[in-house]
């Protein structure tokens, strides 16, 4: 029997402009999902493997642990490994 309802989710934003994840974390949390912030590679390297999140948006620039190696490294770990990861890149003038 299909039904209509959407299962809510878990989703771990990773961004170290509070501006961003001010936009991101107001639009998400109209869907009901469940969120999670990491201001910074290192944080969400800890979070993902303790939460398990349904899905990662990765800032592609941050200081310390850019995004692409958070990437790297959550791929490496078998806990993470299958989670998908969306990068963001917000780019203003």
């Amino acid at each position: 029997m299909k039904t209509n309802a959407v299962e809510k989710g878990s989703v771990l934003i990773v961004d170290d402009h509070p501006e961003d994840l001010d936009m991101l974390i107001a639009a998400l949390q109209t869907c009901g999902l469940t969120i999670i912030v990491a201001p910074q590679g290192y944080h969400a390297l800890n979070l993902a493997e303790q939460f398990t999140p349904d899905i990662i948006l990765l800032d592609v620039r941050m200081p310390g642990l850019e995004g692409f190696a958070t990437c790297r490294q959550l791929r490496s770990q078998e806990v993470t490994r299958e989670i998908p990861i969306l990068f963001i890149a917000a780019v203003s003038e």
